[in-house]
C-alpha cells in the first residue's frame, strides 16, 4: 500500500505539472523550468521528471550516478540548477541536438585542470526575476563575463591565480562581492536588492521618486556603440567604480591586458602596439596606429596616425595625422592634417592642415584654417583666419577674421627682437634674446632663453623652461649625452642626445663587432623623452630608425625601426649607466642575399618573420641594451 501510495504522488507530481509546464522550443535545454518534489527515490527516477516535464532526453552511463534514493524538492527552477543541487557538482554536462549528456566531473576525477569554474544565477531579490546583463569581474585580474538573458554566468578562472573576491555589479542594483572561491566547480544562487533613491526635502528624505532599473548613464557615451561590443557596453553601464592599473598593453581595441573591462580602467601607461581604447591615461601612452581615451590624458600621448580623447588633455598630444580632444586641451598638440578641441585650448595647436576650438589661449598653426570663437595669443595660416575675440596675433596669406587681436612678430623670413612675450612666426628665422611663449621657423630658432616652445628644423637656445621640437634641438644648459652602447645584434654604437628630457633629438652611428673583414656599419635618427629625477634616475622611452652599410653600399633597401625603453641611473656627476628592452622591426629586400645573410647572422631569434610578393622581408624580435653616458 505504501508502495502505490508513493506511486500516485509521483504521477501526480510528475504527469500533470508536464502539461502545465511544457517548454518552449527556442529555449536551451539547461535553461528550461522544471518542477519536482519527490523524496526517497532513485536520481534516475529524478532524471526521468526531469527529462518528461523539459521536452528532452538524458544520456549517460548508470555508473555515473549516485548509489541510493535522493530527494528533491524545487519550483520553477531551470535545469542547470536542478542539475548542480542534485549532483553538487559531482556531474558534468554537454549538450548535443536534444540530448544532455551526463558524465563524472572532471574536478572529482582529480584531473589536472588548468582553471576552476565559477557559475551560477543572478536573481532579483524582490521578485525572484532572473537578471541578464549583470557584470562579474575581478578587478585585480580582469577577468569578466555578463550573465545571459536567462541569468545564467560562467567564469574561468586559471588555476595559478588566486582570487580573493568577485564582484558583482548590475545598473540599479546594489553591488555585490563573490568570496574566494576555491573549489574545481563553484556554482552560485546569488540575489542582488535594487537600490531605492528618495526624494530629499528640508534635509528629511521622503517618498521612492524614481525606478533605478529604468536609469540611464549620467554622460552619454560619446564613442558609437556599434564600435563597443556587448560586453564592454554592459560592463560601461553596470561598473561605476573605476579600475586602476599602472600599465596596460594593448595590439588593438579591447585585445589587451584590461581584456573587456578596459573601458573601465584607468591606467598610469599605455602602450598600444596597433590601436588601443582605454578610460584614462595618467601619465603616457604611445600608439602604433591609434588611440582613443574615453575620459581625460595627462602628460605625453603619441600616435602614429591619431589621439582621441572623450574628456581633457593635459600635457603633450602629438600624432601624425589628428588629434581630437572632446573637451580642454591644456599645453601642446601636433599633427599632421588637424586638431580639433570641443572646449578650450591654453597652449599650442600646430597642423599641416587646420586647428579648431572652441575657446583658445595659446598659438594655432596651420596651413588651410583656423577657427577659435575666442583667442588669446597667435594664429597662422596660409589661407584663413577666424576669430570672434583675439588677443595676439593673426597671420594669414588670404584672410583674416577676427573682433579683436594683440600682440605677436611675424614675419616670412625673419624675426630678429630682444625680448618678446607672445610668439615669434618666421618663414626661415626667429632670433631673440628672451622669448615668453612661442617661436616658430621653417628652418631655424634662435634665442639666449625661452619659457615655451621652439618649432623648427633646427632649435637654439642658452637655456630654457620649456620643449624645443625639431630635427635637431641644442640647449646649451639643457639635455646632451654622449651615449656609447651594445645590443644584442652585437652592434657598438656611439649616440649623441640633445634637447631636453621631454623630448630630444638622438644621432647614432655603430658597427657590427661580429665582421673584422667587411665591417657592417650603422647610422640613425631617433626621438626620445625621458622623465624622472635627472641627477638620480630617469626613464627614458625611445623611437629611432636605423640603416645599414657594407662595402660602401649607400644605397641598401635594409632598415631597423626600434622602440625602446629603459633606466639612466646616474652613478657619478657627469656619468650614467642606461639600460633597457627594445621591440625591434628590420625590413629587408630579399634580392640583397649577400647583404641580408649578414644582417641574418646577427638576429639573436624572432617574433615574426613574413616576406611580401614584392621581396620585402620583416622580421620582428625583442632586444636589450646596455649603455653608459657621459654629459
Amino acid at each position: 500500500m505504501h508502495r502505490m501510495i508513493r506511486l500516485i504522488y509521483f504521477i501526480s507530481l510528475v504527469v500533470i505539472p508536464f502539461g502545465l509546464f511544457s517548454q518552449n522550443n527556442n529555449i536551451p535545454l539547461l535553461e528550461r523550468d522544471v518542477t519536482i518534489c519527490i523524496n526517497g527515490v532513485t536520481a534516475q527516477t529524478v532524471l526521468t521528471a526531469i527529462a518528461q516535464q523539459a521536452d528532452f532526453v538524458f544520456s549517460y552511463s548508470p555508473s555515473v550516478l549516485p548509489e541510493g534514493n535522493v530527494s528533491i524538492c524545487i519550483e520553477h527552477q531551470p535545469v542547470r540548477l536542478v542539475l548542480n543541487i542534485l549532483f553538487n557538482g559531482a556531474i558534468d554536462y554537454s549538450i548535443k541536438g536534444k540530448y544532455i549528456i551526463l558524465k563524472k566531473s572532471i574536478s572529482m576525477l582529480e584531473s589536472q585542470d588548468d582553471k576552476k569554474i565559477v557559475e551560477g544565477y543572478i536573481i532579483d531579490y524582490q521578485t525572484g526575476n532572473r537578471i541578464d546583463n549583470a557584470s562579474i569581474y575581478d578587478k585585480n585580474q580582469m577577468l569578466s563575463t555578463i550573465t545571459n538573458k536567462y541569468g545564467y554566468f560562467r567564469l574561468e578562472i586559471p588555476n595559478n591565480v588566486d582570487i580573493q573576491k568577485i564582484n558583482i555589479s548590475k545598473q540599479g542594483y546594489v553591488d555585490t562581492l563573490l568570496m574566494s572561491p576555491k573549489a574545481k566547480r563553484n556554482f552560485f544562487d546569488i540575489k542582488l536588492a535594487t537600490k531605492q533613491i528618495f526624494e530629499k526635502t528640508n534635509g528629511v528624505f521622503g517618498d521612492l521618486i524614481k525606478s533605478p532599473l529604468t536609469d540611464s548613464l549620467s554622460k552619454r557615451e560619446w564613442l558609437p556603440s556599434w564600435l563597443l561590443t556587448l560586453p564592454i557596453r554592459t560592463h560601461l553601464k553596470n561598473v561605476s567604480d573605476t579600475l586602476f592599473k599602472k600599465v596596460q598593453v594593448s595590439f588593438l581595441p579591447f585585445v589587451g591586458t584590461n581584456k573587456l573591462l578596459t573601458a573601465n580602467t584607468a591606467n598610469d601607461f599605455s602602450f598600444n602596439i596597433i590601436a588601443g581604447y582605454t578610460q584614462e591615461v595618467r601619465r603616457f601612452e604611445i600608439g602604433g596606429i591609434l588611440n582613443i581615451v574615453r575620459k581625460n590624458v595627462k602628460s605625453l600621448q603619441l600616435s602614429g596616425v591619431g589621439n582621441i580623447v572623450g574628456g581633457s588633455f593635459k600635457g603633450l598630444q602629438a600624432a601624425g595625422t589628428f588629434n581630437i580632444v572632446r573637451d580642454s586641451l591644456r599645453n601642446a598638440q601636433f599633427a599632421g592634417v588637424g586638431n580639433i578641441v570641443g572646449g578650450s585650448v591654453t597652449g599650442l595647436q600646430a597642423s599641416g592642415t587646420f586647428n579648431i576650438c572652441n575657446k583658445f589661449h595659446g598659438l594655432q598653426l596651420s596651413g588651410t584654417l583656423n577657427f577659435s570663437t575666442k583667442f588669446k595669443g597667435a594664429q597662422i595660416t596660409s589661407v584663413w583666419n577666424e576669430s570672434r575675440v583675439g588677443n595676439g596675433l593673426q597671420l594669414s596669406g588670404v584672410t583674416n577674421t577676427t573682433s579683436q587681436i594683440t600682440g605677436v612678430q611675424m614675419a616670412g623670413v625673419t624675426n630678429i627682437a630682444k625680448d618678446i612675450e607672445g610668439t615669434q612666426v618666421a618663414g626661415v628665422v626667429n632670433v631673440a634674446k628672451n622669448v615668453v611663449g612661442v617661436q616658430v621657423a621653417g628652418v631655424t630658432n634662435i634665442a639666449s632663453h625661452f619659457d615655451g616652445y621652439q618649432v623648427g628644423t633646427i632649435n637654439i637656445a642658452d637655456t630654457c623652461s620649456g620643449v624645443p621640437f625639431g630635427f635637431l634641438s641644442i640647449v646649451k644648459r639643457g639635455y646632451h649625452k654622449l651615449e656609447f652602447s651594445f645590443d644584442e645584434m652585437r652592434v657598438a654604437s656611439a649616440a649623441f642626445r640633445t634637447g631636453v628630457p621631454l623630448f630630444h633629438n638622438i644621432f647614432t652611428t655603430g658597427v657590427s663587432t661580429s665582421f673584422s673583414n667587411k665591417p657592417l656599419f650603422t647610422y640613425g635618427y631617433g626621438l626620445g623623452t625621458s622623465i624622472g629625477n635627472p641627477s638620480k634616475l630617469l626613464w627614458d622611452i625611445d623611437i629611432s630608425m636605423n640603416g645599414f652599410i657594407k662595402n660602401h653600399n649607400w644605397s641598401s633597401e635594409n632598415t631597423l625601426y626600434k622602440v625602446y625603453t629603459g633606466l639612466d641611473w646616474r652613478v657619478y656627476k657627469k656619468t650614467s649607466i642606461a639600460f633597457g628592452i627594445s621591440y625591434n622591426l628590420l625590413s629587408t629586400n630579399t634580392k640583397e642575399a649577400d647583404f641580408n645573410n649578414t644582417m641574418y647572422s646577427l638576429i639573436p631569434y624572432t617574433l615574426s618573420d613574413k616576406t611580401s610578393s614584392s621581396g620585402t622581408n620583416l622580421k620582428t624580435w625583442f632586444g636589450g641594451k646596455i649603455a653608459i653616458r657621459f654629459f
